[in-house]
């Protein structure tokens, strides 16, 4: 690869600009799955979700990746045409951010075991454990799809007045019914409210 380039990294850089900004666009569905795999997996877990906001996350650390790379040639060649050296700070400054943001992502999640809800939210490193006799109240979100009323999200509200929107997707729904019976067995109301869609 030296002979092909010499000492000009160039070339090789930019194709790793161009590779990092394509993939950020689809990769982060394969990372953040594969994070979360790999340091959270427990067949304990009924099921777990990343939460929309992991996969921005893991989008904005390889696309910021990127753009501060282009921003660091740019500066790199104008310096190099005036005789000047640059250092490598906008270089490690960029896989800083970008190993922060996967770090963030690899720890923004929810899952529902036996024992209730845990989460961990965006930009936390802790997880919070909510047991099912800490909720006050459950709301089943009711819209209208096609002329018929379905569920659209399940919201959980903490006694302390703390919401967390579960979407209504198919690992929910397959898990929804034992959910809701573990809730309303410590006498947690369980209520419907409609809501006009969107």
């Amino acid at each position: 690869m030296q002979k092909m380039i010499g000492y000009d990294t160039k070339p090789l850089k930019i194709s790793f600009i161009v590779v990092s900004f394509i993939s950020s666009f689809f990769m982060p569905f394969v990372f953040v799955i594969l994070l979360h795999d790999v340091f959270h997996f427990s067949k304990s877990h009924w099921f777990f979700r990343a939460p929309f906001s992991a996969y921005i996350l893991g989008f904005s650390g390889l696309f910021l990746l990127s753009m501060f790379l282009t921003l660091d040639e740019m500066i790199r060649s104008k310096r190099e045409d005036t005789g000047k050296s640059t250092g490598p700070w906008l270089i490690l400054l960029s896989f800083i951010i970008s190993v922060t943001c996967y770090v963030y992502a690899a720890n923004n999640y929810y899952f529902f075991d036996d024992k209730g809800l845990h989460y961990n939210k965006t930009f936390e490193l802790s997880q919070r454990d909510l047991n099912w006799d800490d909720f006050s109240k459950v709301e089943q979100i009711v819209t209208r799809e096609n002329n018929m009323e379905v569920y659209k999200e399940h919201i959980f509200i903490t006694k302390s007045g703390e919401e967390f929107v579960i979407p209504y997707e198919p690992e929910f729904r397959d898990h929804r019914s034992k959910i809701l019976y573990l809730v309303e067995r410590t006498n947690t109301p369980i209520v419907e409210r409609f809501v006009e869609s969107e």
